[in-house]
Order: structure tokens, then C-alpha cells, then sequence
């Protein structure tokens, strides 16, 4: 039986990684910043889409009087509000980010004066959330988060 050697290994470039890695999460203000732009992406699907394709249309009525079958969208404030990073529905709560929603979306979602119930923020589906975490940490391994 030959005698062999003991093996060496170069962890140099592991830990070079890894001490990346740890730099990336000591400040959750990137990570928080992904995700903000992956939320506000989000809620611009949302509106593209009609609600996902879950939002009814409006009535002809009320498209004749606003001038648009845009659904829950008339000044473009709620909009704006939902899918705008600075607005202020967004608020950092330490190393939390949580939505405050315009009085405009909970009416539309409880269906204000008699119209449907159309949804303006729904809950990102377990796939969404499951790629969103994906993504992240991808951007967190890569360094690729500023």
C-alpha cells in the first residue's frame, strides 16, 4: 500500500465569499430596498393586470363619467401611492418594512358605496413570496444588492 500525502485545501476564496456575505447582511437597509422594489413591482402587476385578472370591470356607466375603464384608477394617486418606493405607505420599522395603505384601498377593498370588492394590495401568492426569497438571496450571495 502507497503512502499518500495529506490533502490540502485553498478555503481562501470560501471565505472571501462568506466575509462578503456577512458584510451584505450587517445592514438591512439593501435588503429592505430589494424588497420595497420587488413590492412596488409587484403592485404594479397588479394594477396592469386588473387585480390579477380578479378585479370586475366597471360599469359602463361609471367609464362613460370618469372617461377611462381603467379600474381603480382615476387621479392616479392610489396608484401612485402603492407603486411609488418614497411614498409614504411604505415605512421602515427598524429592520421591517410595512405597508400603511391609503384610506382609498381599504374602501376599494371592502367595496365602498355599493361597487365591487376589488382588491388594490392582495397578498403576494407562496410562489411570488418563494421567488422574491430566491432573488434575494441570489442578490445577497452575489453582492449584486446596491
Amino acid at each position: 500500500m502507497a503512502y499518500s500525502s495529506p490533502l490540502e485545501v485553498d478555503t481562501s476564496a470560501a471565505a472571501g465569499l462568506l466575509d462578503g456575505i456577512i458584510g451584505r447582511l450587517d445592514s438591512a437597509d439593501p435588503l429592505l430596498g430589494f424588497l420595497l422594489d420587488k413590492l412596488t413591482d409587484h403592485e404594479a402587476q397588479v394594477f396592469a393586470t386588473r387585480g390579477f385578472g380578479a378585479w370586475p370591470n366597471l360599469d359602463p356607466d361609471t367609464t362613460r363619467e370618469k372617461g377611462s375603464s381603467r379600474v381603480l384608477v382615476d387621479t392616479g394617486g392610489l396608484l401612485d401611492a402603492l407603486t411609488d418606493p418614497s411614498s409614504r405607505a411604505y415605512t421602515r420599522h427598524g429592520e421591517s418594512l410595512e405597508l400603511d395603505p391609503p384610506d382609498p384601498a381599504r374602501y376599494l377593498a371592502a367595496g365602498a358605496r355599493g361597487a365591487p370588492r376589488r382588491d388594490p394590495i392582495p397578498a403576494p401568492t407562496p410562489f411570488t413570496l418563494t421567488t422574491w426569497g430566491s432573488d434575494l438571496l441570489d442578490a445577497i450571495v452575489s453582492g449584486q444588492l446596491l
